[in-house]
């Protein structure tokens, strides 16, 4: 027996059919030309486009039984599509390598492909250095249903003139600064030249790296949001893997000085960098991390906030002076504060709260807005308190049913850059598991 329906209102579309046969003779309604003969007709009576099917298409014929397939008719939804093309041209305007095309549902974000744009491109013997996108362009931010295009401009590279010894042409600083805008998919549009250490990977011995705006500076400490290698070279590569840092809570991430810059050798910026996570195995490591703004990011805000929210399991101190010197008051974990500006130290940043001290600025530490956390906790079952917060040294059992105000949170496995963490809550008399199973908040 066969039922065609609408999908949404389940309305009766036709009568009912039935499809009979010889007993014990077998059956195959998705390619039985009266059933699909119906099919096509309901879909161009009612402008369908989709069907779905309940019940087994396929079987054999039988006496004490009439199986019942249902046909639901509806539209599946047109997703229209957009590209992105990206040009590459010297300054006279003459195509210097092939364009390239990214295609994405519209409304999608827009990422450029990784290796894009290349800070070097070599054409008929001749080296060009990129120099920006081309005026007034910005790179999108998301696939559109209409055709997109970007156009990268590179000049000839200068250097010592071929043949003849003894001749010589000034070579471009590698210390100048770019105004065209920036090889990067955010929105703002300047970038910067800076130094290669020359290290393997670089664009070339020497010479200088294309910056996109976001880049952190030279000595600048940047932290890793998501998980990371630290490698050798700028080429990255299972065998030149020194080091792995897993994703771990904010108070927590690693952190890396910034040394020096590099190029892969398909474009892809890199970060030549020190572990500063004392404590850990991995302390004083050198070698190359990525620089993707989505992977690595800045400690320091840079820009001012209203309010943050102290996220130290330690607190925060406050200070009369922007470098952190006459130190005041402790402000607990929890604290939230005022701010009324933002005020450079080196290449850190302090918040001037509204009193006119000075806190930290570091992102570790600090968080912008009213931050809220759980104030008291209630056991679901019998739990233990220990007196570290990785929860080895066992002091006293609390029973079913407790409630205990939280003094602070933090995690567990705090030097360890390959493990994660886990929630623990500080109370009076020790540390507890912050598990759900175990515990759960009630205020």
């Amino acid at each position: 027996m066969l039922n065609s329906l609408t999908q949404k209102t389940n309305q009766q579309l036709a009568p009912q059919q039935t499809i009979s046969g010889k007993l014990g003779d077998s059956y195959n309604l998705s390619t039985n030309s009266n059933v699909q003969n119906e099919i096509t007709a309901l879909k161009s009576k009612y402008g369908y486009t989709s069907y779905t099917v309940s019940g087994s298409q396929t079987g054999t014929y039988q006496a004490d039984s009439v199986p019942t397939v249902t046909y639901k008719f509806g539209n599946t939804p047109v997703v229209k599509k957009g590209s992105v093309t990206i040009n590459f041209e010297d300054q006279n305007n003459h195509v210097i390598k092939d364009p390239v095309t990214k295609s994405g549902d519209a409304g999608s974000k827009f990422t450029l492909p990784d290796g894009l744009p290349a800070s070097t491109i070599s054409k008929d013997g001749k080296t060009y250095d990129l120099v920006g996108l081309k005026t007034g362009e910005k790179v999108p931010a998301t696939y559109s249903d209409q055709n997109q295009s970007i156009t990268y401009v590179y000049k000839a590279a200068t250097g010592p003139t071929p043949g003849g010894g003894g001749s010589s042409s000034s070579t471009s600083s590698s210390s100048q600064a770019s105004t065209s805008s920036a090889a990067s998919g955010s929105n703002s549009s300047s970038s910067v030249v800076a130094s290669s250490s020359g290290s393997a990977g670089s664009s070339s011995q020497g010479s200088p790296v294309v910056l996109p705006d976001y880049a952190a500076k030279k000595n600048a400490v940047v932290y890793s949001l998501k998980p990371i290698y630290l490698y050798r070279h700028a080429n990255f590569g299972k065998k030149e893997r020194l080091a792995y840092y897993t994703k771990k809570p904010r108070v927590y991430r690693p952190m890396f000085v910034v040394t020096g810059y590099a190029r892969s050798g398909n474009g892809q910026l890199r970060y030549e960098v020190k572990d500063v996570n004392h404590l850990s195995r991995t302390a004083n490591k050198r070698g190359y991390i990525t620089a993707r703004w989505s992977y690595v990011r800045p400690v320091y805000y840079s820009k001012k906030r209203t309010r943050v929210t102290v996220i130290n399991p330690r607190g925060i101190y406050v200070y009369s002076r922007k470098n952190l010197t006459q130190r005041g008051q402790l402000y607990r974990q929890g604290t939230i504060l005022k701010v009324n500006g933002l005020v450079t130290h080196n290449l850190t940043t302090r918040f001037k709260l509204t009193n006119g001290k000075y806190v930290t600025a570091n992102r570790k530490l600090v968080m912008i807005g009213k931050q809220h956390y759980a104030r008291y906790v209630k056991t679901r079952r019998v739990i233990n308190t220990y007196r570290n917060v990785d929860l080895t040294k066992r002091l006293k059992r609390i029973s079913k049913g407790h409630i205990f105000r939280i003094l602070n949170f933090d995690y567990s496995s705090q030097r360890q850059m390959t493990k994660h963490g886990l929630l623990r809550y500080r109370i009076d008399g020790g540390y507890v598991t912050a598990n759900p199973k175990y515990v759960i908040t009630v205020k």
